[in-house]
């Protein structure tokens, strides 16, 4: 099984780049950077990581189709590619509805949207010059003017939803799945099954870790809140979540008062969508996604309620039991 880590852009480079280096010497394969307006830009920060590092693999995880146009998209990827000799990933989903409604952005028909950004990478990416006429995107004759090789830049879709797990399937080497629990991988291997693939399977995960495994899940609140508030109803009855609850923490969230968003997740919303606790209990948890049918466990915010501890606790103490 293969560990990543996603970055938040929060913080200034210079502590960016110690976290990607501690990520890299304590096993991590993978580190994928978010991509949102309001944090640091996730190309630049890339670029940072790069020269940080000498082997984990980079990429944004997840960028989307809504802000930046697939060609710029491409020309970013493959200069990350060569910057860090060949180790870039690409990461691309729907985007996060909060942050893009704030810009004036919608989220309306994102399946189609990112099966056409997909396409259209992909072809720039292999050195193609490209023709595109599509209901959202044009191109007329374009081309990267550099960086075709033979190495092979892998592309994951992130999502959760049937269709959008399904279209994984058909277009992507990897989806990473928005899930801490289980029963949402096994749910999303089924739809990506529907597409006969052999797609690679990542679990990302809200992860927190901590010798105190209660302050670890109380800080995986934090995030718990926004996922609570934005995944589909479908998936809260999965979980026998309130619905009423789920609406009021998104009412909260898009007051501002994060504070008051935390104070309404429950007991039931951390296990169904973090993976935190102690040390044992964690991998617990990662073992059930394991046992699942995931390869891959992306390990996302907060990582701990001390991040450098989380960093080392997950190197040491939970990377080895998986090689």
């Amino acid at each position: 099984m293969k560990f990543g880590a996603e970055l938040l852009p929060d913080k200034n480079l210079n502590k960016l780049d110690k976290f990607a280096y501690k990520l890299e010497n304590n096993g991590f394969s993978q580190i994928w950077v978010a991509d949102h307006f309001n944090n640091r830009n996730t190309y630049c920060v890339l670029t940072s990581i790069a020269k940080a590092t000498d082997k984990v693999k980079i990429g944004p995880g997840v960028t989307n189709p809504y802000i930046t146009h697939p060609a710029e998209t491409a020309s970013a990827i493959q200069t990350i590619n060569e910057i860090s000799n060949e180790r870039a990933l690409f990461g691309i989903g729907a985007g996060d509805k909060f942050t893009l409604n704030k810009i004036g952005l919608g989220w309306e028909r994102p399946l189609g949207r990112i099966e056409e950004a997909i396409e259209i990478i992909k072809s720039l990416l292999a050195g193609k010059k490209v023709d595109f006429n599509g209901d959202f995107f044009e191109l007329n004759n374009a081309k990267l003017d550099f960086g075709a090789n033979n190495s092979k830049i892998p592309i994951y879709l992130g999502g959760q939803g049937p269709n959008m797990l399904k279209l994984a399937g058909e277009i992507a080497d990897g989806v990473l799945i928005n899930a801490s629990n289980p029963e949402d991988i096994r749910f999303g291997i089924k739809q990506i099954e529907k597409s006969n693939s052999d797609t690679e399977i990542a679990a990302h995960t809200s992860f927190s870790i901590g010798e105190d495994g209660e302050k670890a899940k109380e800080k995986a609140g934090n995030v718990v809140a926004f996922i609570v508030a934005s995944v589909p109803e479908s998936i809260l009855e999965r979980h026998n979540i309130s619905k009423e609850r789920a609406k009021k923490i998104a009412k909260e969230i898009k007051k501002g008062d994060y504070q008051k968003a935390t104070s309404l997740v429950n007991k039931r919303m951390i296990e169904a969508f973090s993976v935190s606790g102690n040390v044992n209990g964690c991998i617990r948890q990662i073992d059930e996604l394991k046992n699942a049918g995931a390869d891959n466990v992306v390990l996302g915010s907060p990582i701990g309620y001390k991040k450098t501890r989380g960093i080392e606790l997950i190197g040491k103490k939970i990377i080895p039991n998986y090689q």
